[in-house]
């Protein structure tokens, strides 16, 4: 719920106020909707995808003397606005005013001397754009390719996958891509980097933050997408969470470890610059969560969102930067790590004004948990991939009415404390409910997709080859490696080799960790000389994990035909390697997915199964956890009917929201208190300020007791019906009480 109070008022005078790309607008009405989406039975509490927020404006006459002609193609009739114009709608008591939408202009439509109106959207088809990201293990081989390196502990979260997807479209948690970066690692469930490769890591821990997730409890190190020296300005971003409680040290390594800058952050919650171990400056944090430290012209600044700001001098030295070091304290918490080169000074402590688009409510993460690998995610869109993984882990997204996307839980809003009560006596206008049969489940089943992971610390997987084709004088032959169906790779290796053909080189081919081309030729079976034979030979990847070989045979004699394998006979060939199908591909893993399911224990209802597929978004290889979870939790809210409430009016309370738990009182008229999570509302102005909501019931319990129950819980000696009757309230009649004695 948006904070405030409203004016103590038995009669409340709400306004309304409209602001079309800044620039107040008169309006007659509006109206605004939106929703969690959802598709499992209403009696259970769980959202999942994400939906548009919509909304309608019928605009008034700008002046009294308008005559009704305005119109889009004669800006000066009179103001029209324009499809993509940026909407805010605010309500107020008076005293207070909340926001109730940020949005834009989706169309508007009108007729000469009947006025105008407009429908809205939010932000959401910012989702719309593609998204794209190779198949990923929580354990990730090494960067190195000849078993030099131990593996890497990239870490992998759903919440990786939608910050990931949120950040594509433009919604951030923690701050943007500064400009020219040399890192970039959110830190939001993996410290797999956007920008820069990760080179050593072991297993951090998830915290929970105002934005999202944090990380402790670890070390890692990565290499820089450029690599500067330290007399080139370097700015180096960090998040702090307020609970972060032990030393975290971030360094920015220059040819060694020997010449570093480091950014430390203390169990106080206090920012330390330092170069080769020497204190330059510091600046306590106090509220603040986010820090950034820029070496720029021989000197050192610290400075944080909120303005606080400290500097001091230090000299250059090293060679160009070579590695960023990132260790966190046991009681750690931070994100957002990000390193780069300000070229002007527009771009300097450039996060510090950096205000939030997003955020991860990680409160709860019981129903979204680590992975050990996730597919490769190929030519789909953003909104698309959010609504799997959240109607996967039984998430919620939505853009807020201050136009900030918001990711939750399913259990998370379950367990939201009481935003407001209403009450039949003062608030409520009407309740409907139903009480149907079939809205249980007689069994639950959940899917998944479980991971058989192959990998190792050399680059010598054969993830494919081609099939021994043959090819003729002039003959053009393409052949397609991916993998096949259920099966992603890990790193497969773009780079190939040519061996063989006119050249008759075999040996390099040997070497395991090299992707090949190549083919020998034949006359009548056997091999023939290759003076004067020619074969072109091209590579194309075609997207993540798919690569394009072509053959192109030039002029040979008539009873010459290429193989595409290597040769049975060359000497340089250790055996083991003669006659292979050619192309080879080789990577560093594959992932084959397999389907797994298990069925709820405890007795279910009378209604249809219920199966709630988790997708890949809940895989572990070693056991079914997360399935398990998700059965329980589901199990639990469908063994039996319960009654559910199909529709709600109250009083108009601008400051509510989607996600918020209400609780519904009613002790003397209906005899219930219910807690209720809203997942839909609807807003609306045009004389009267009206609201409804869409709610799922978390609890409900009775405030009503009969004369036998009571004397039952009572301990000791006994009340009469007259005693008992004199408490109050009368919740039955005298035939009713008869029935319970």
């Amino acid at each position: 719920m948006q904070a405030g109070t409203l004016v103590d008022s038995d009669v409340k005078a709400y306004t309304s106020r409209v602001l079309v790309n800044g620039v107040q607008r008169p309006h007659k009405k509006w109206s605004v909707d939106r929703e969690l989406s959802g598709d499992l039975p209403a009696q259970v509490v769980s959202v999942s995808g994400i939906t548009q927020a919509t909304g309608t404006i019928e605009w008034a006459a700008e002046s009294n003397l308008d005559d009704g002609s305005s119109n889009p193609w004669n800006k000066s009739t009179g103001w029209i606005p324009s499809k993509g114009d940026r909407v805010e709608i605010f309500a107020g008591d008076g005293t207070t005013e909340w926001k109730q939408f940020h949005g834009v202009i989706d169309r508007t439509t009108g007729s000469i001397g009947g006025g105008f109106q407009s429908t809205l959207i939010d932000d959401y088809d910012k989702l719309s754009v593609p998204v794209s990201h190779a198949a990923m293990l929580r354990v990730m081989p090494p960067l190195a390719s000849d078993g030099s390196e131990p593996y890497r502990s990239a870490g992998l979260h759903p919440l990786y996958y939608v910050d990931r997807a949120l950040r594509t479209a433009g919604f951030y948690c923690t701050p943007r891509r500064e400009n020219d970066a040399a890192l970039y690692v959110p830190l939001q469930g993996s410290r797999w980097p956007h920008y820069g490769n990760l080179k050593s890591s072991t297993d951090f821990a998830n915290t929970v933050t105002p934005w999202g997730l944090g990380a402790r409890d670890g070390t890692a190190s990565w290499l820089p997408a450029s690599t500067k020296t330290m007399s080139a300005a370097t700015q180096l971003t960090l998040m702090v969470a307020p609970g972060h409680a032990s030393t975290t040290d971030v360094f920015l390594d220059y040819g060694s470890a020997t010449d570093h800058l480091r950014l430390s952050v203390n169990s106080a919650r206090v920012a330390i610059s330092l170069k080769n171990g020497a204190e330059v400056c510091r600046v306590s944090l106090g509220a603040a969560t986010l820090v950034s430290m820029l070496a720029k012209g021989g000197a050192i600044t610290l400075r944080t969102e909120l303005g606080a700001e400290a500097s001091g001098a230090f000299t250059a030295s090293g060679s160009a930067m070579s590695l960023v070091r990132l260790s966190a304290g046991a009681n750690s918490s931070v994100a957002g790590l990000q390193v780069s080169h300000p070229a002007i000074a527009s771009h300097d402590h450039f996060s510090t004004r950096w205000i939030p688009s997003a955020v991860l409510d990680t409160t709860s993460l019981q129903l979204a948990g680590i992975l050990d690998a996730a597919p490769v995610i190929e030519g789909g869109r953003a909104d698309d991939l959010l609504d799997e993984i959240n109607g996967s882990v039984l998430a919620g997204m939505w853009i807020d009415e201050l136009g900030v996307m918001r990711w939750a839980s399913s259990d998370t809003l379950r367990g939201k404390a009481t935003a407001r009560t209403v009450t039949t006596l003062n608030d409520i206008l009407s309740l409907d409910w139903e009480d149907g049969l079939l809205a249980s489940a007689s069994s639950v089943r959940v899917t998944g997709r479980k991971p058989a992971i192959t990998k190792g610390r050399w680059k010598n997987l054969v993830l494919a080859r081609g099939g021994g084709d043959t090819m003729k004088s002039g003959d053009e032959l393409t052949i397609v490696l991916e993998p096949e169906s259920d099966e992603d790779w890990i790193n497969p290796s773009g780079d190939f080799i040519e061996v063989g053909g006119s050249g008759g080189i075999w040996g390099s081919y040997n070497n395991p960790s090299y992707s090949a081309t190549g083919l020998y030729y034949s006359a009548d079976g056997g091999t023939t000389t290759v003076a004067g034979l020619t074969c072109t030979i091209t590579t194309q990847s075609v997207g993540l994990q798919k690569f394009l070989v072509k053959y192109m045979a030039g002029t040979w004699p008539s009873d010459v035909e290429g193989v595409v394998a290597t040769s049975p006979t060359a000497a340089t060939l250790w055996p083991k390697n003669r006659n292979q199908d050619l192309p080879r591909l080789v990577g560093r893993g594959k992932v084959q997915w397999m389907d797994e399911e298990v069925t709820a224990t405890g007795a279910g209802g009378p209604g249809p199964a219920l199966v709630h597929d988790a997708g890949y978004w809940a895989n572990r290889t070693d056991s079914t956890e997360m399935l398990d979870r998700y059965a329980s939790y589901l199990q639990s809210q469908t063994a039996t009917p319960k009654p559910t409430i199909t529709g709600l009016e109250i009083v108009y309370d601008p400051r509510l929201q989607l996600g918020d738990v209400i609780t519904i009182d009613s002790p003397d008229l209906m005899g219930i208190n219910i807690t209720a999570l809203i997942v839909g509302i609807s807003n609306s102005t045009g004389g009267t300020f009206a609201q409804s909501l869409s709610v799922r019931i978390i609890t409900a319990t009775s405030t009503f007791q009969t004369f036998a129950e009571f004397n039952a819980a009572m301990p000791g000696s006994k009340v009469t019906f007259q005693q008992w009757d004199a408490l109050g309230p009368k919740p039955q009649t005298f035939a009713g009480f008869n029935t319970n004695i």
